[in-house]
């Protein structure tokens, strides 16, 4: 019998320009990697056009891409198309994942929904940022429109909402932006 296959498509990953974005998540793809197969990808959106490089880190295939994100047309569909070309270049060298698990909705969620209608593989999100929350300074979520017209559609499409605390599930059900939502707490340890 085969490990099932996850696929992780972050919002941020280590990386050689920024080694400490998403270190969370590459943490987590280690933890999962010791019981299913892992891999991972992460479209970086910056000043540039590259990949997608396949690596392997500590048994976990990586891939990485990057797209040039300086106007808003660019960071939208430039984004998506990266993710596509990632992806496929990660199924001629490990496969085809059961399951998609979204760390962070956006921008991650826009691959893992193209690949959900191409597909039909199902996606999952764990949200984690104070993004959302109505004390954050960041605007997003406070952009008019981009609830409506893009958070909400890419949410609904996924097949469950995970977020990290109460706090964020309910702010998150507020918006409108859950599905059979579920709460699982980061792990700090204790010194």
């Amino acid at each position: 019998m085969t490990s099932p296959r996850v696929l992780i498509i972050a919002s941020w990953y280590p990386a050689a320009e920024s080694p400490t974005a998403g270190i969370f998540i590459q943490r987590q793809a280690e933890a999962l990697a010791q019981v299913v197969d892992v891999a991972v990808i992460h479209v970086h959106p910056g000043s540039e056009d590259f990949g997608p490089t396949v690596t392997t880190e500590d048994g976990i295939a990586v891939v990485r891409s990057g797209v040039n994100a300086a106007g808003l047309t660019s960071r939208y569909f430039g984004y998506r198309r990266s993710g596509q070309t990632a992806f496929e270049a990660l199924v001629a060298q490990w496969g085809t994942p059961g399951i998609v698990h979204v760390q962070a909705m956006f921008p991650a969620a826009l691959i893992a929904r193209d690949l959900k209608n191409a597909t039909g593989i199902p996606y999952v999100i764990t949200e984690h940022s104070e993004e959302y929350l109505p004390e954050s300074q960041r605007r997003l979520a406070r952009t008019p429109g981009v609830l409506p017209l893009l958070l909400r559609p890419l949410a609904r499409q996924s097949s469950r909402t995970i977020a990290v605390s109460q706090h964020l599930c309910d702010r998150l059900s507020d918006l409108g932006l859950t599905v059979d939502p579920v709460v699982i707490p980061n792990v700090v340890a204790r010194g």
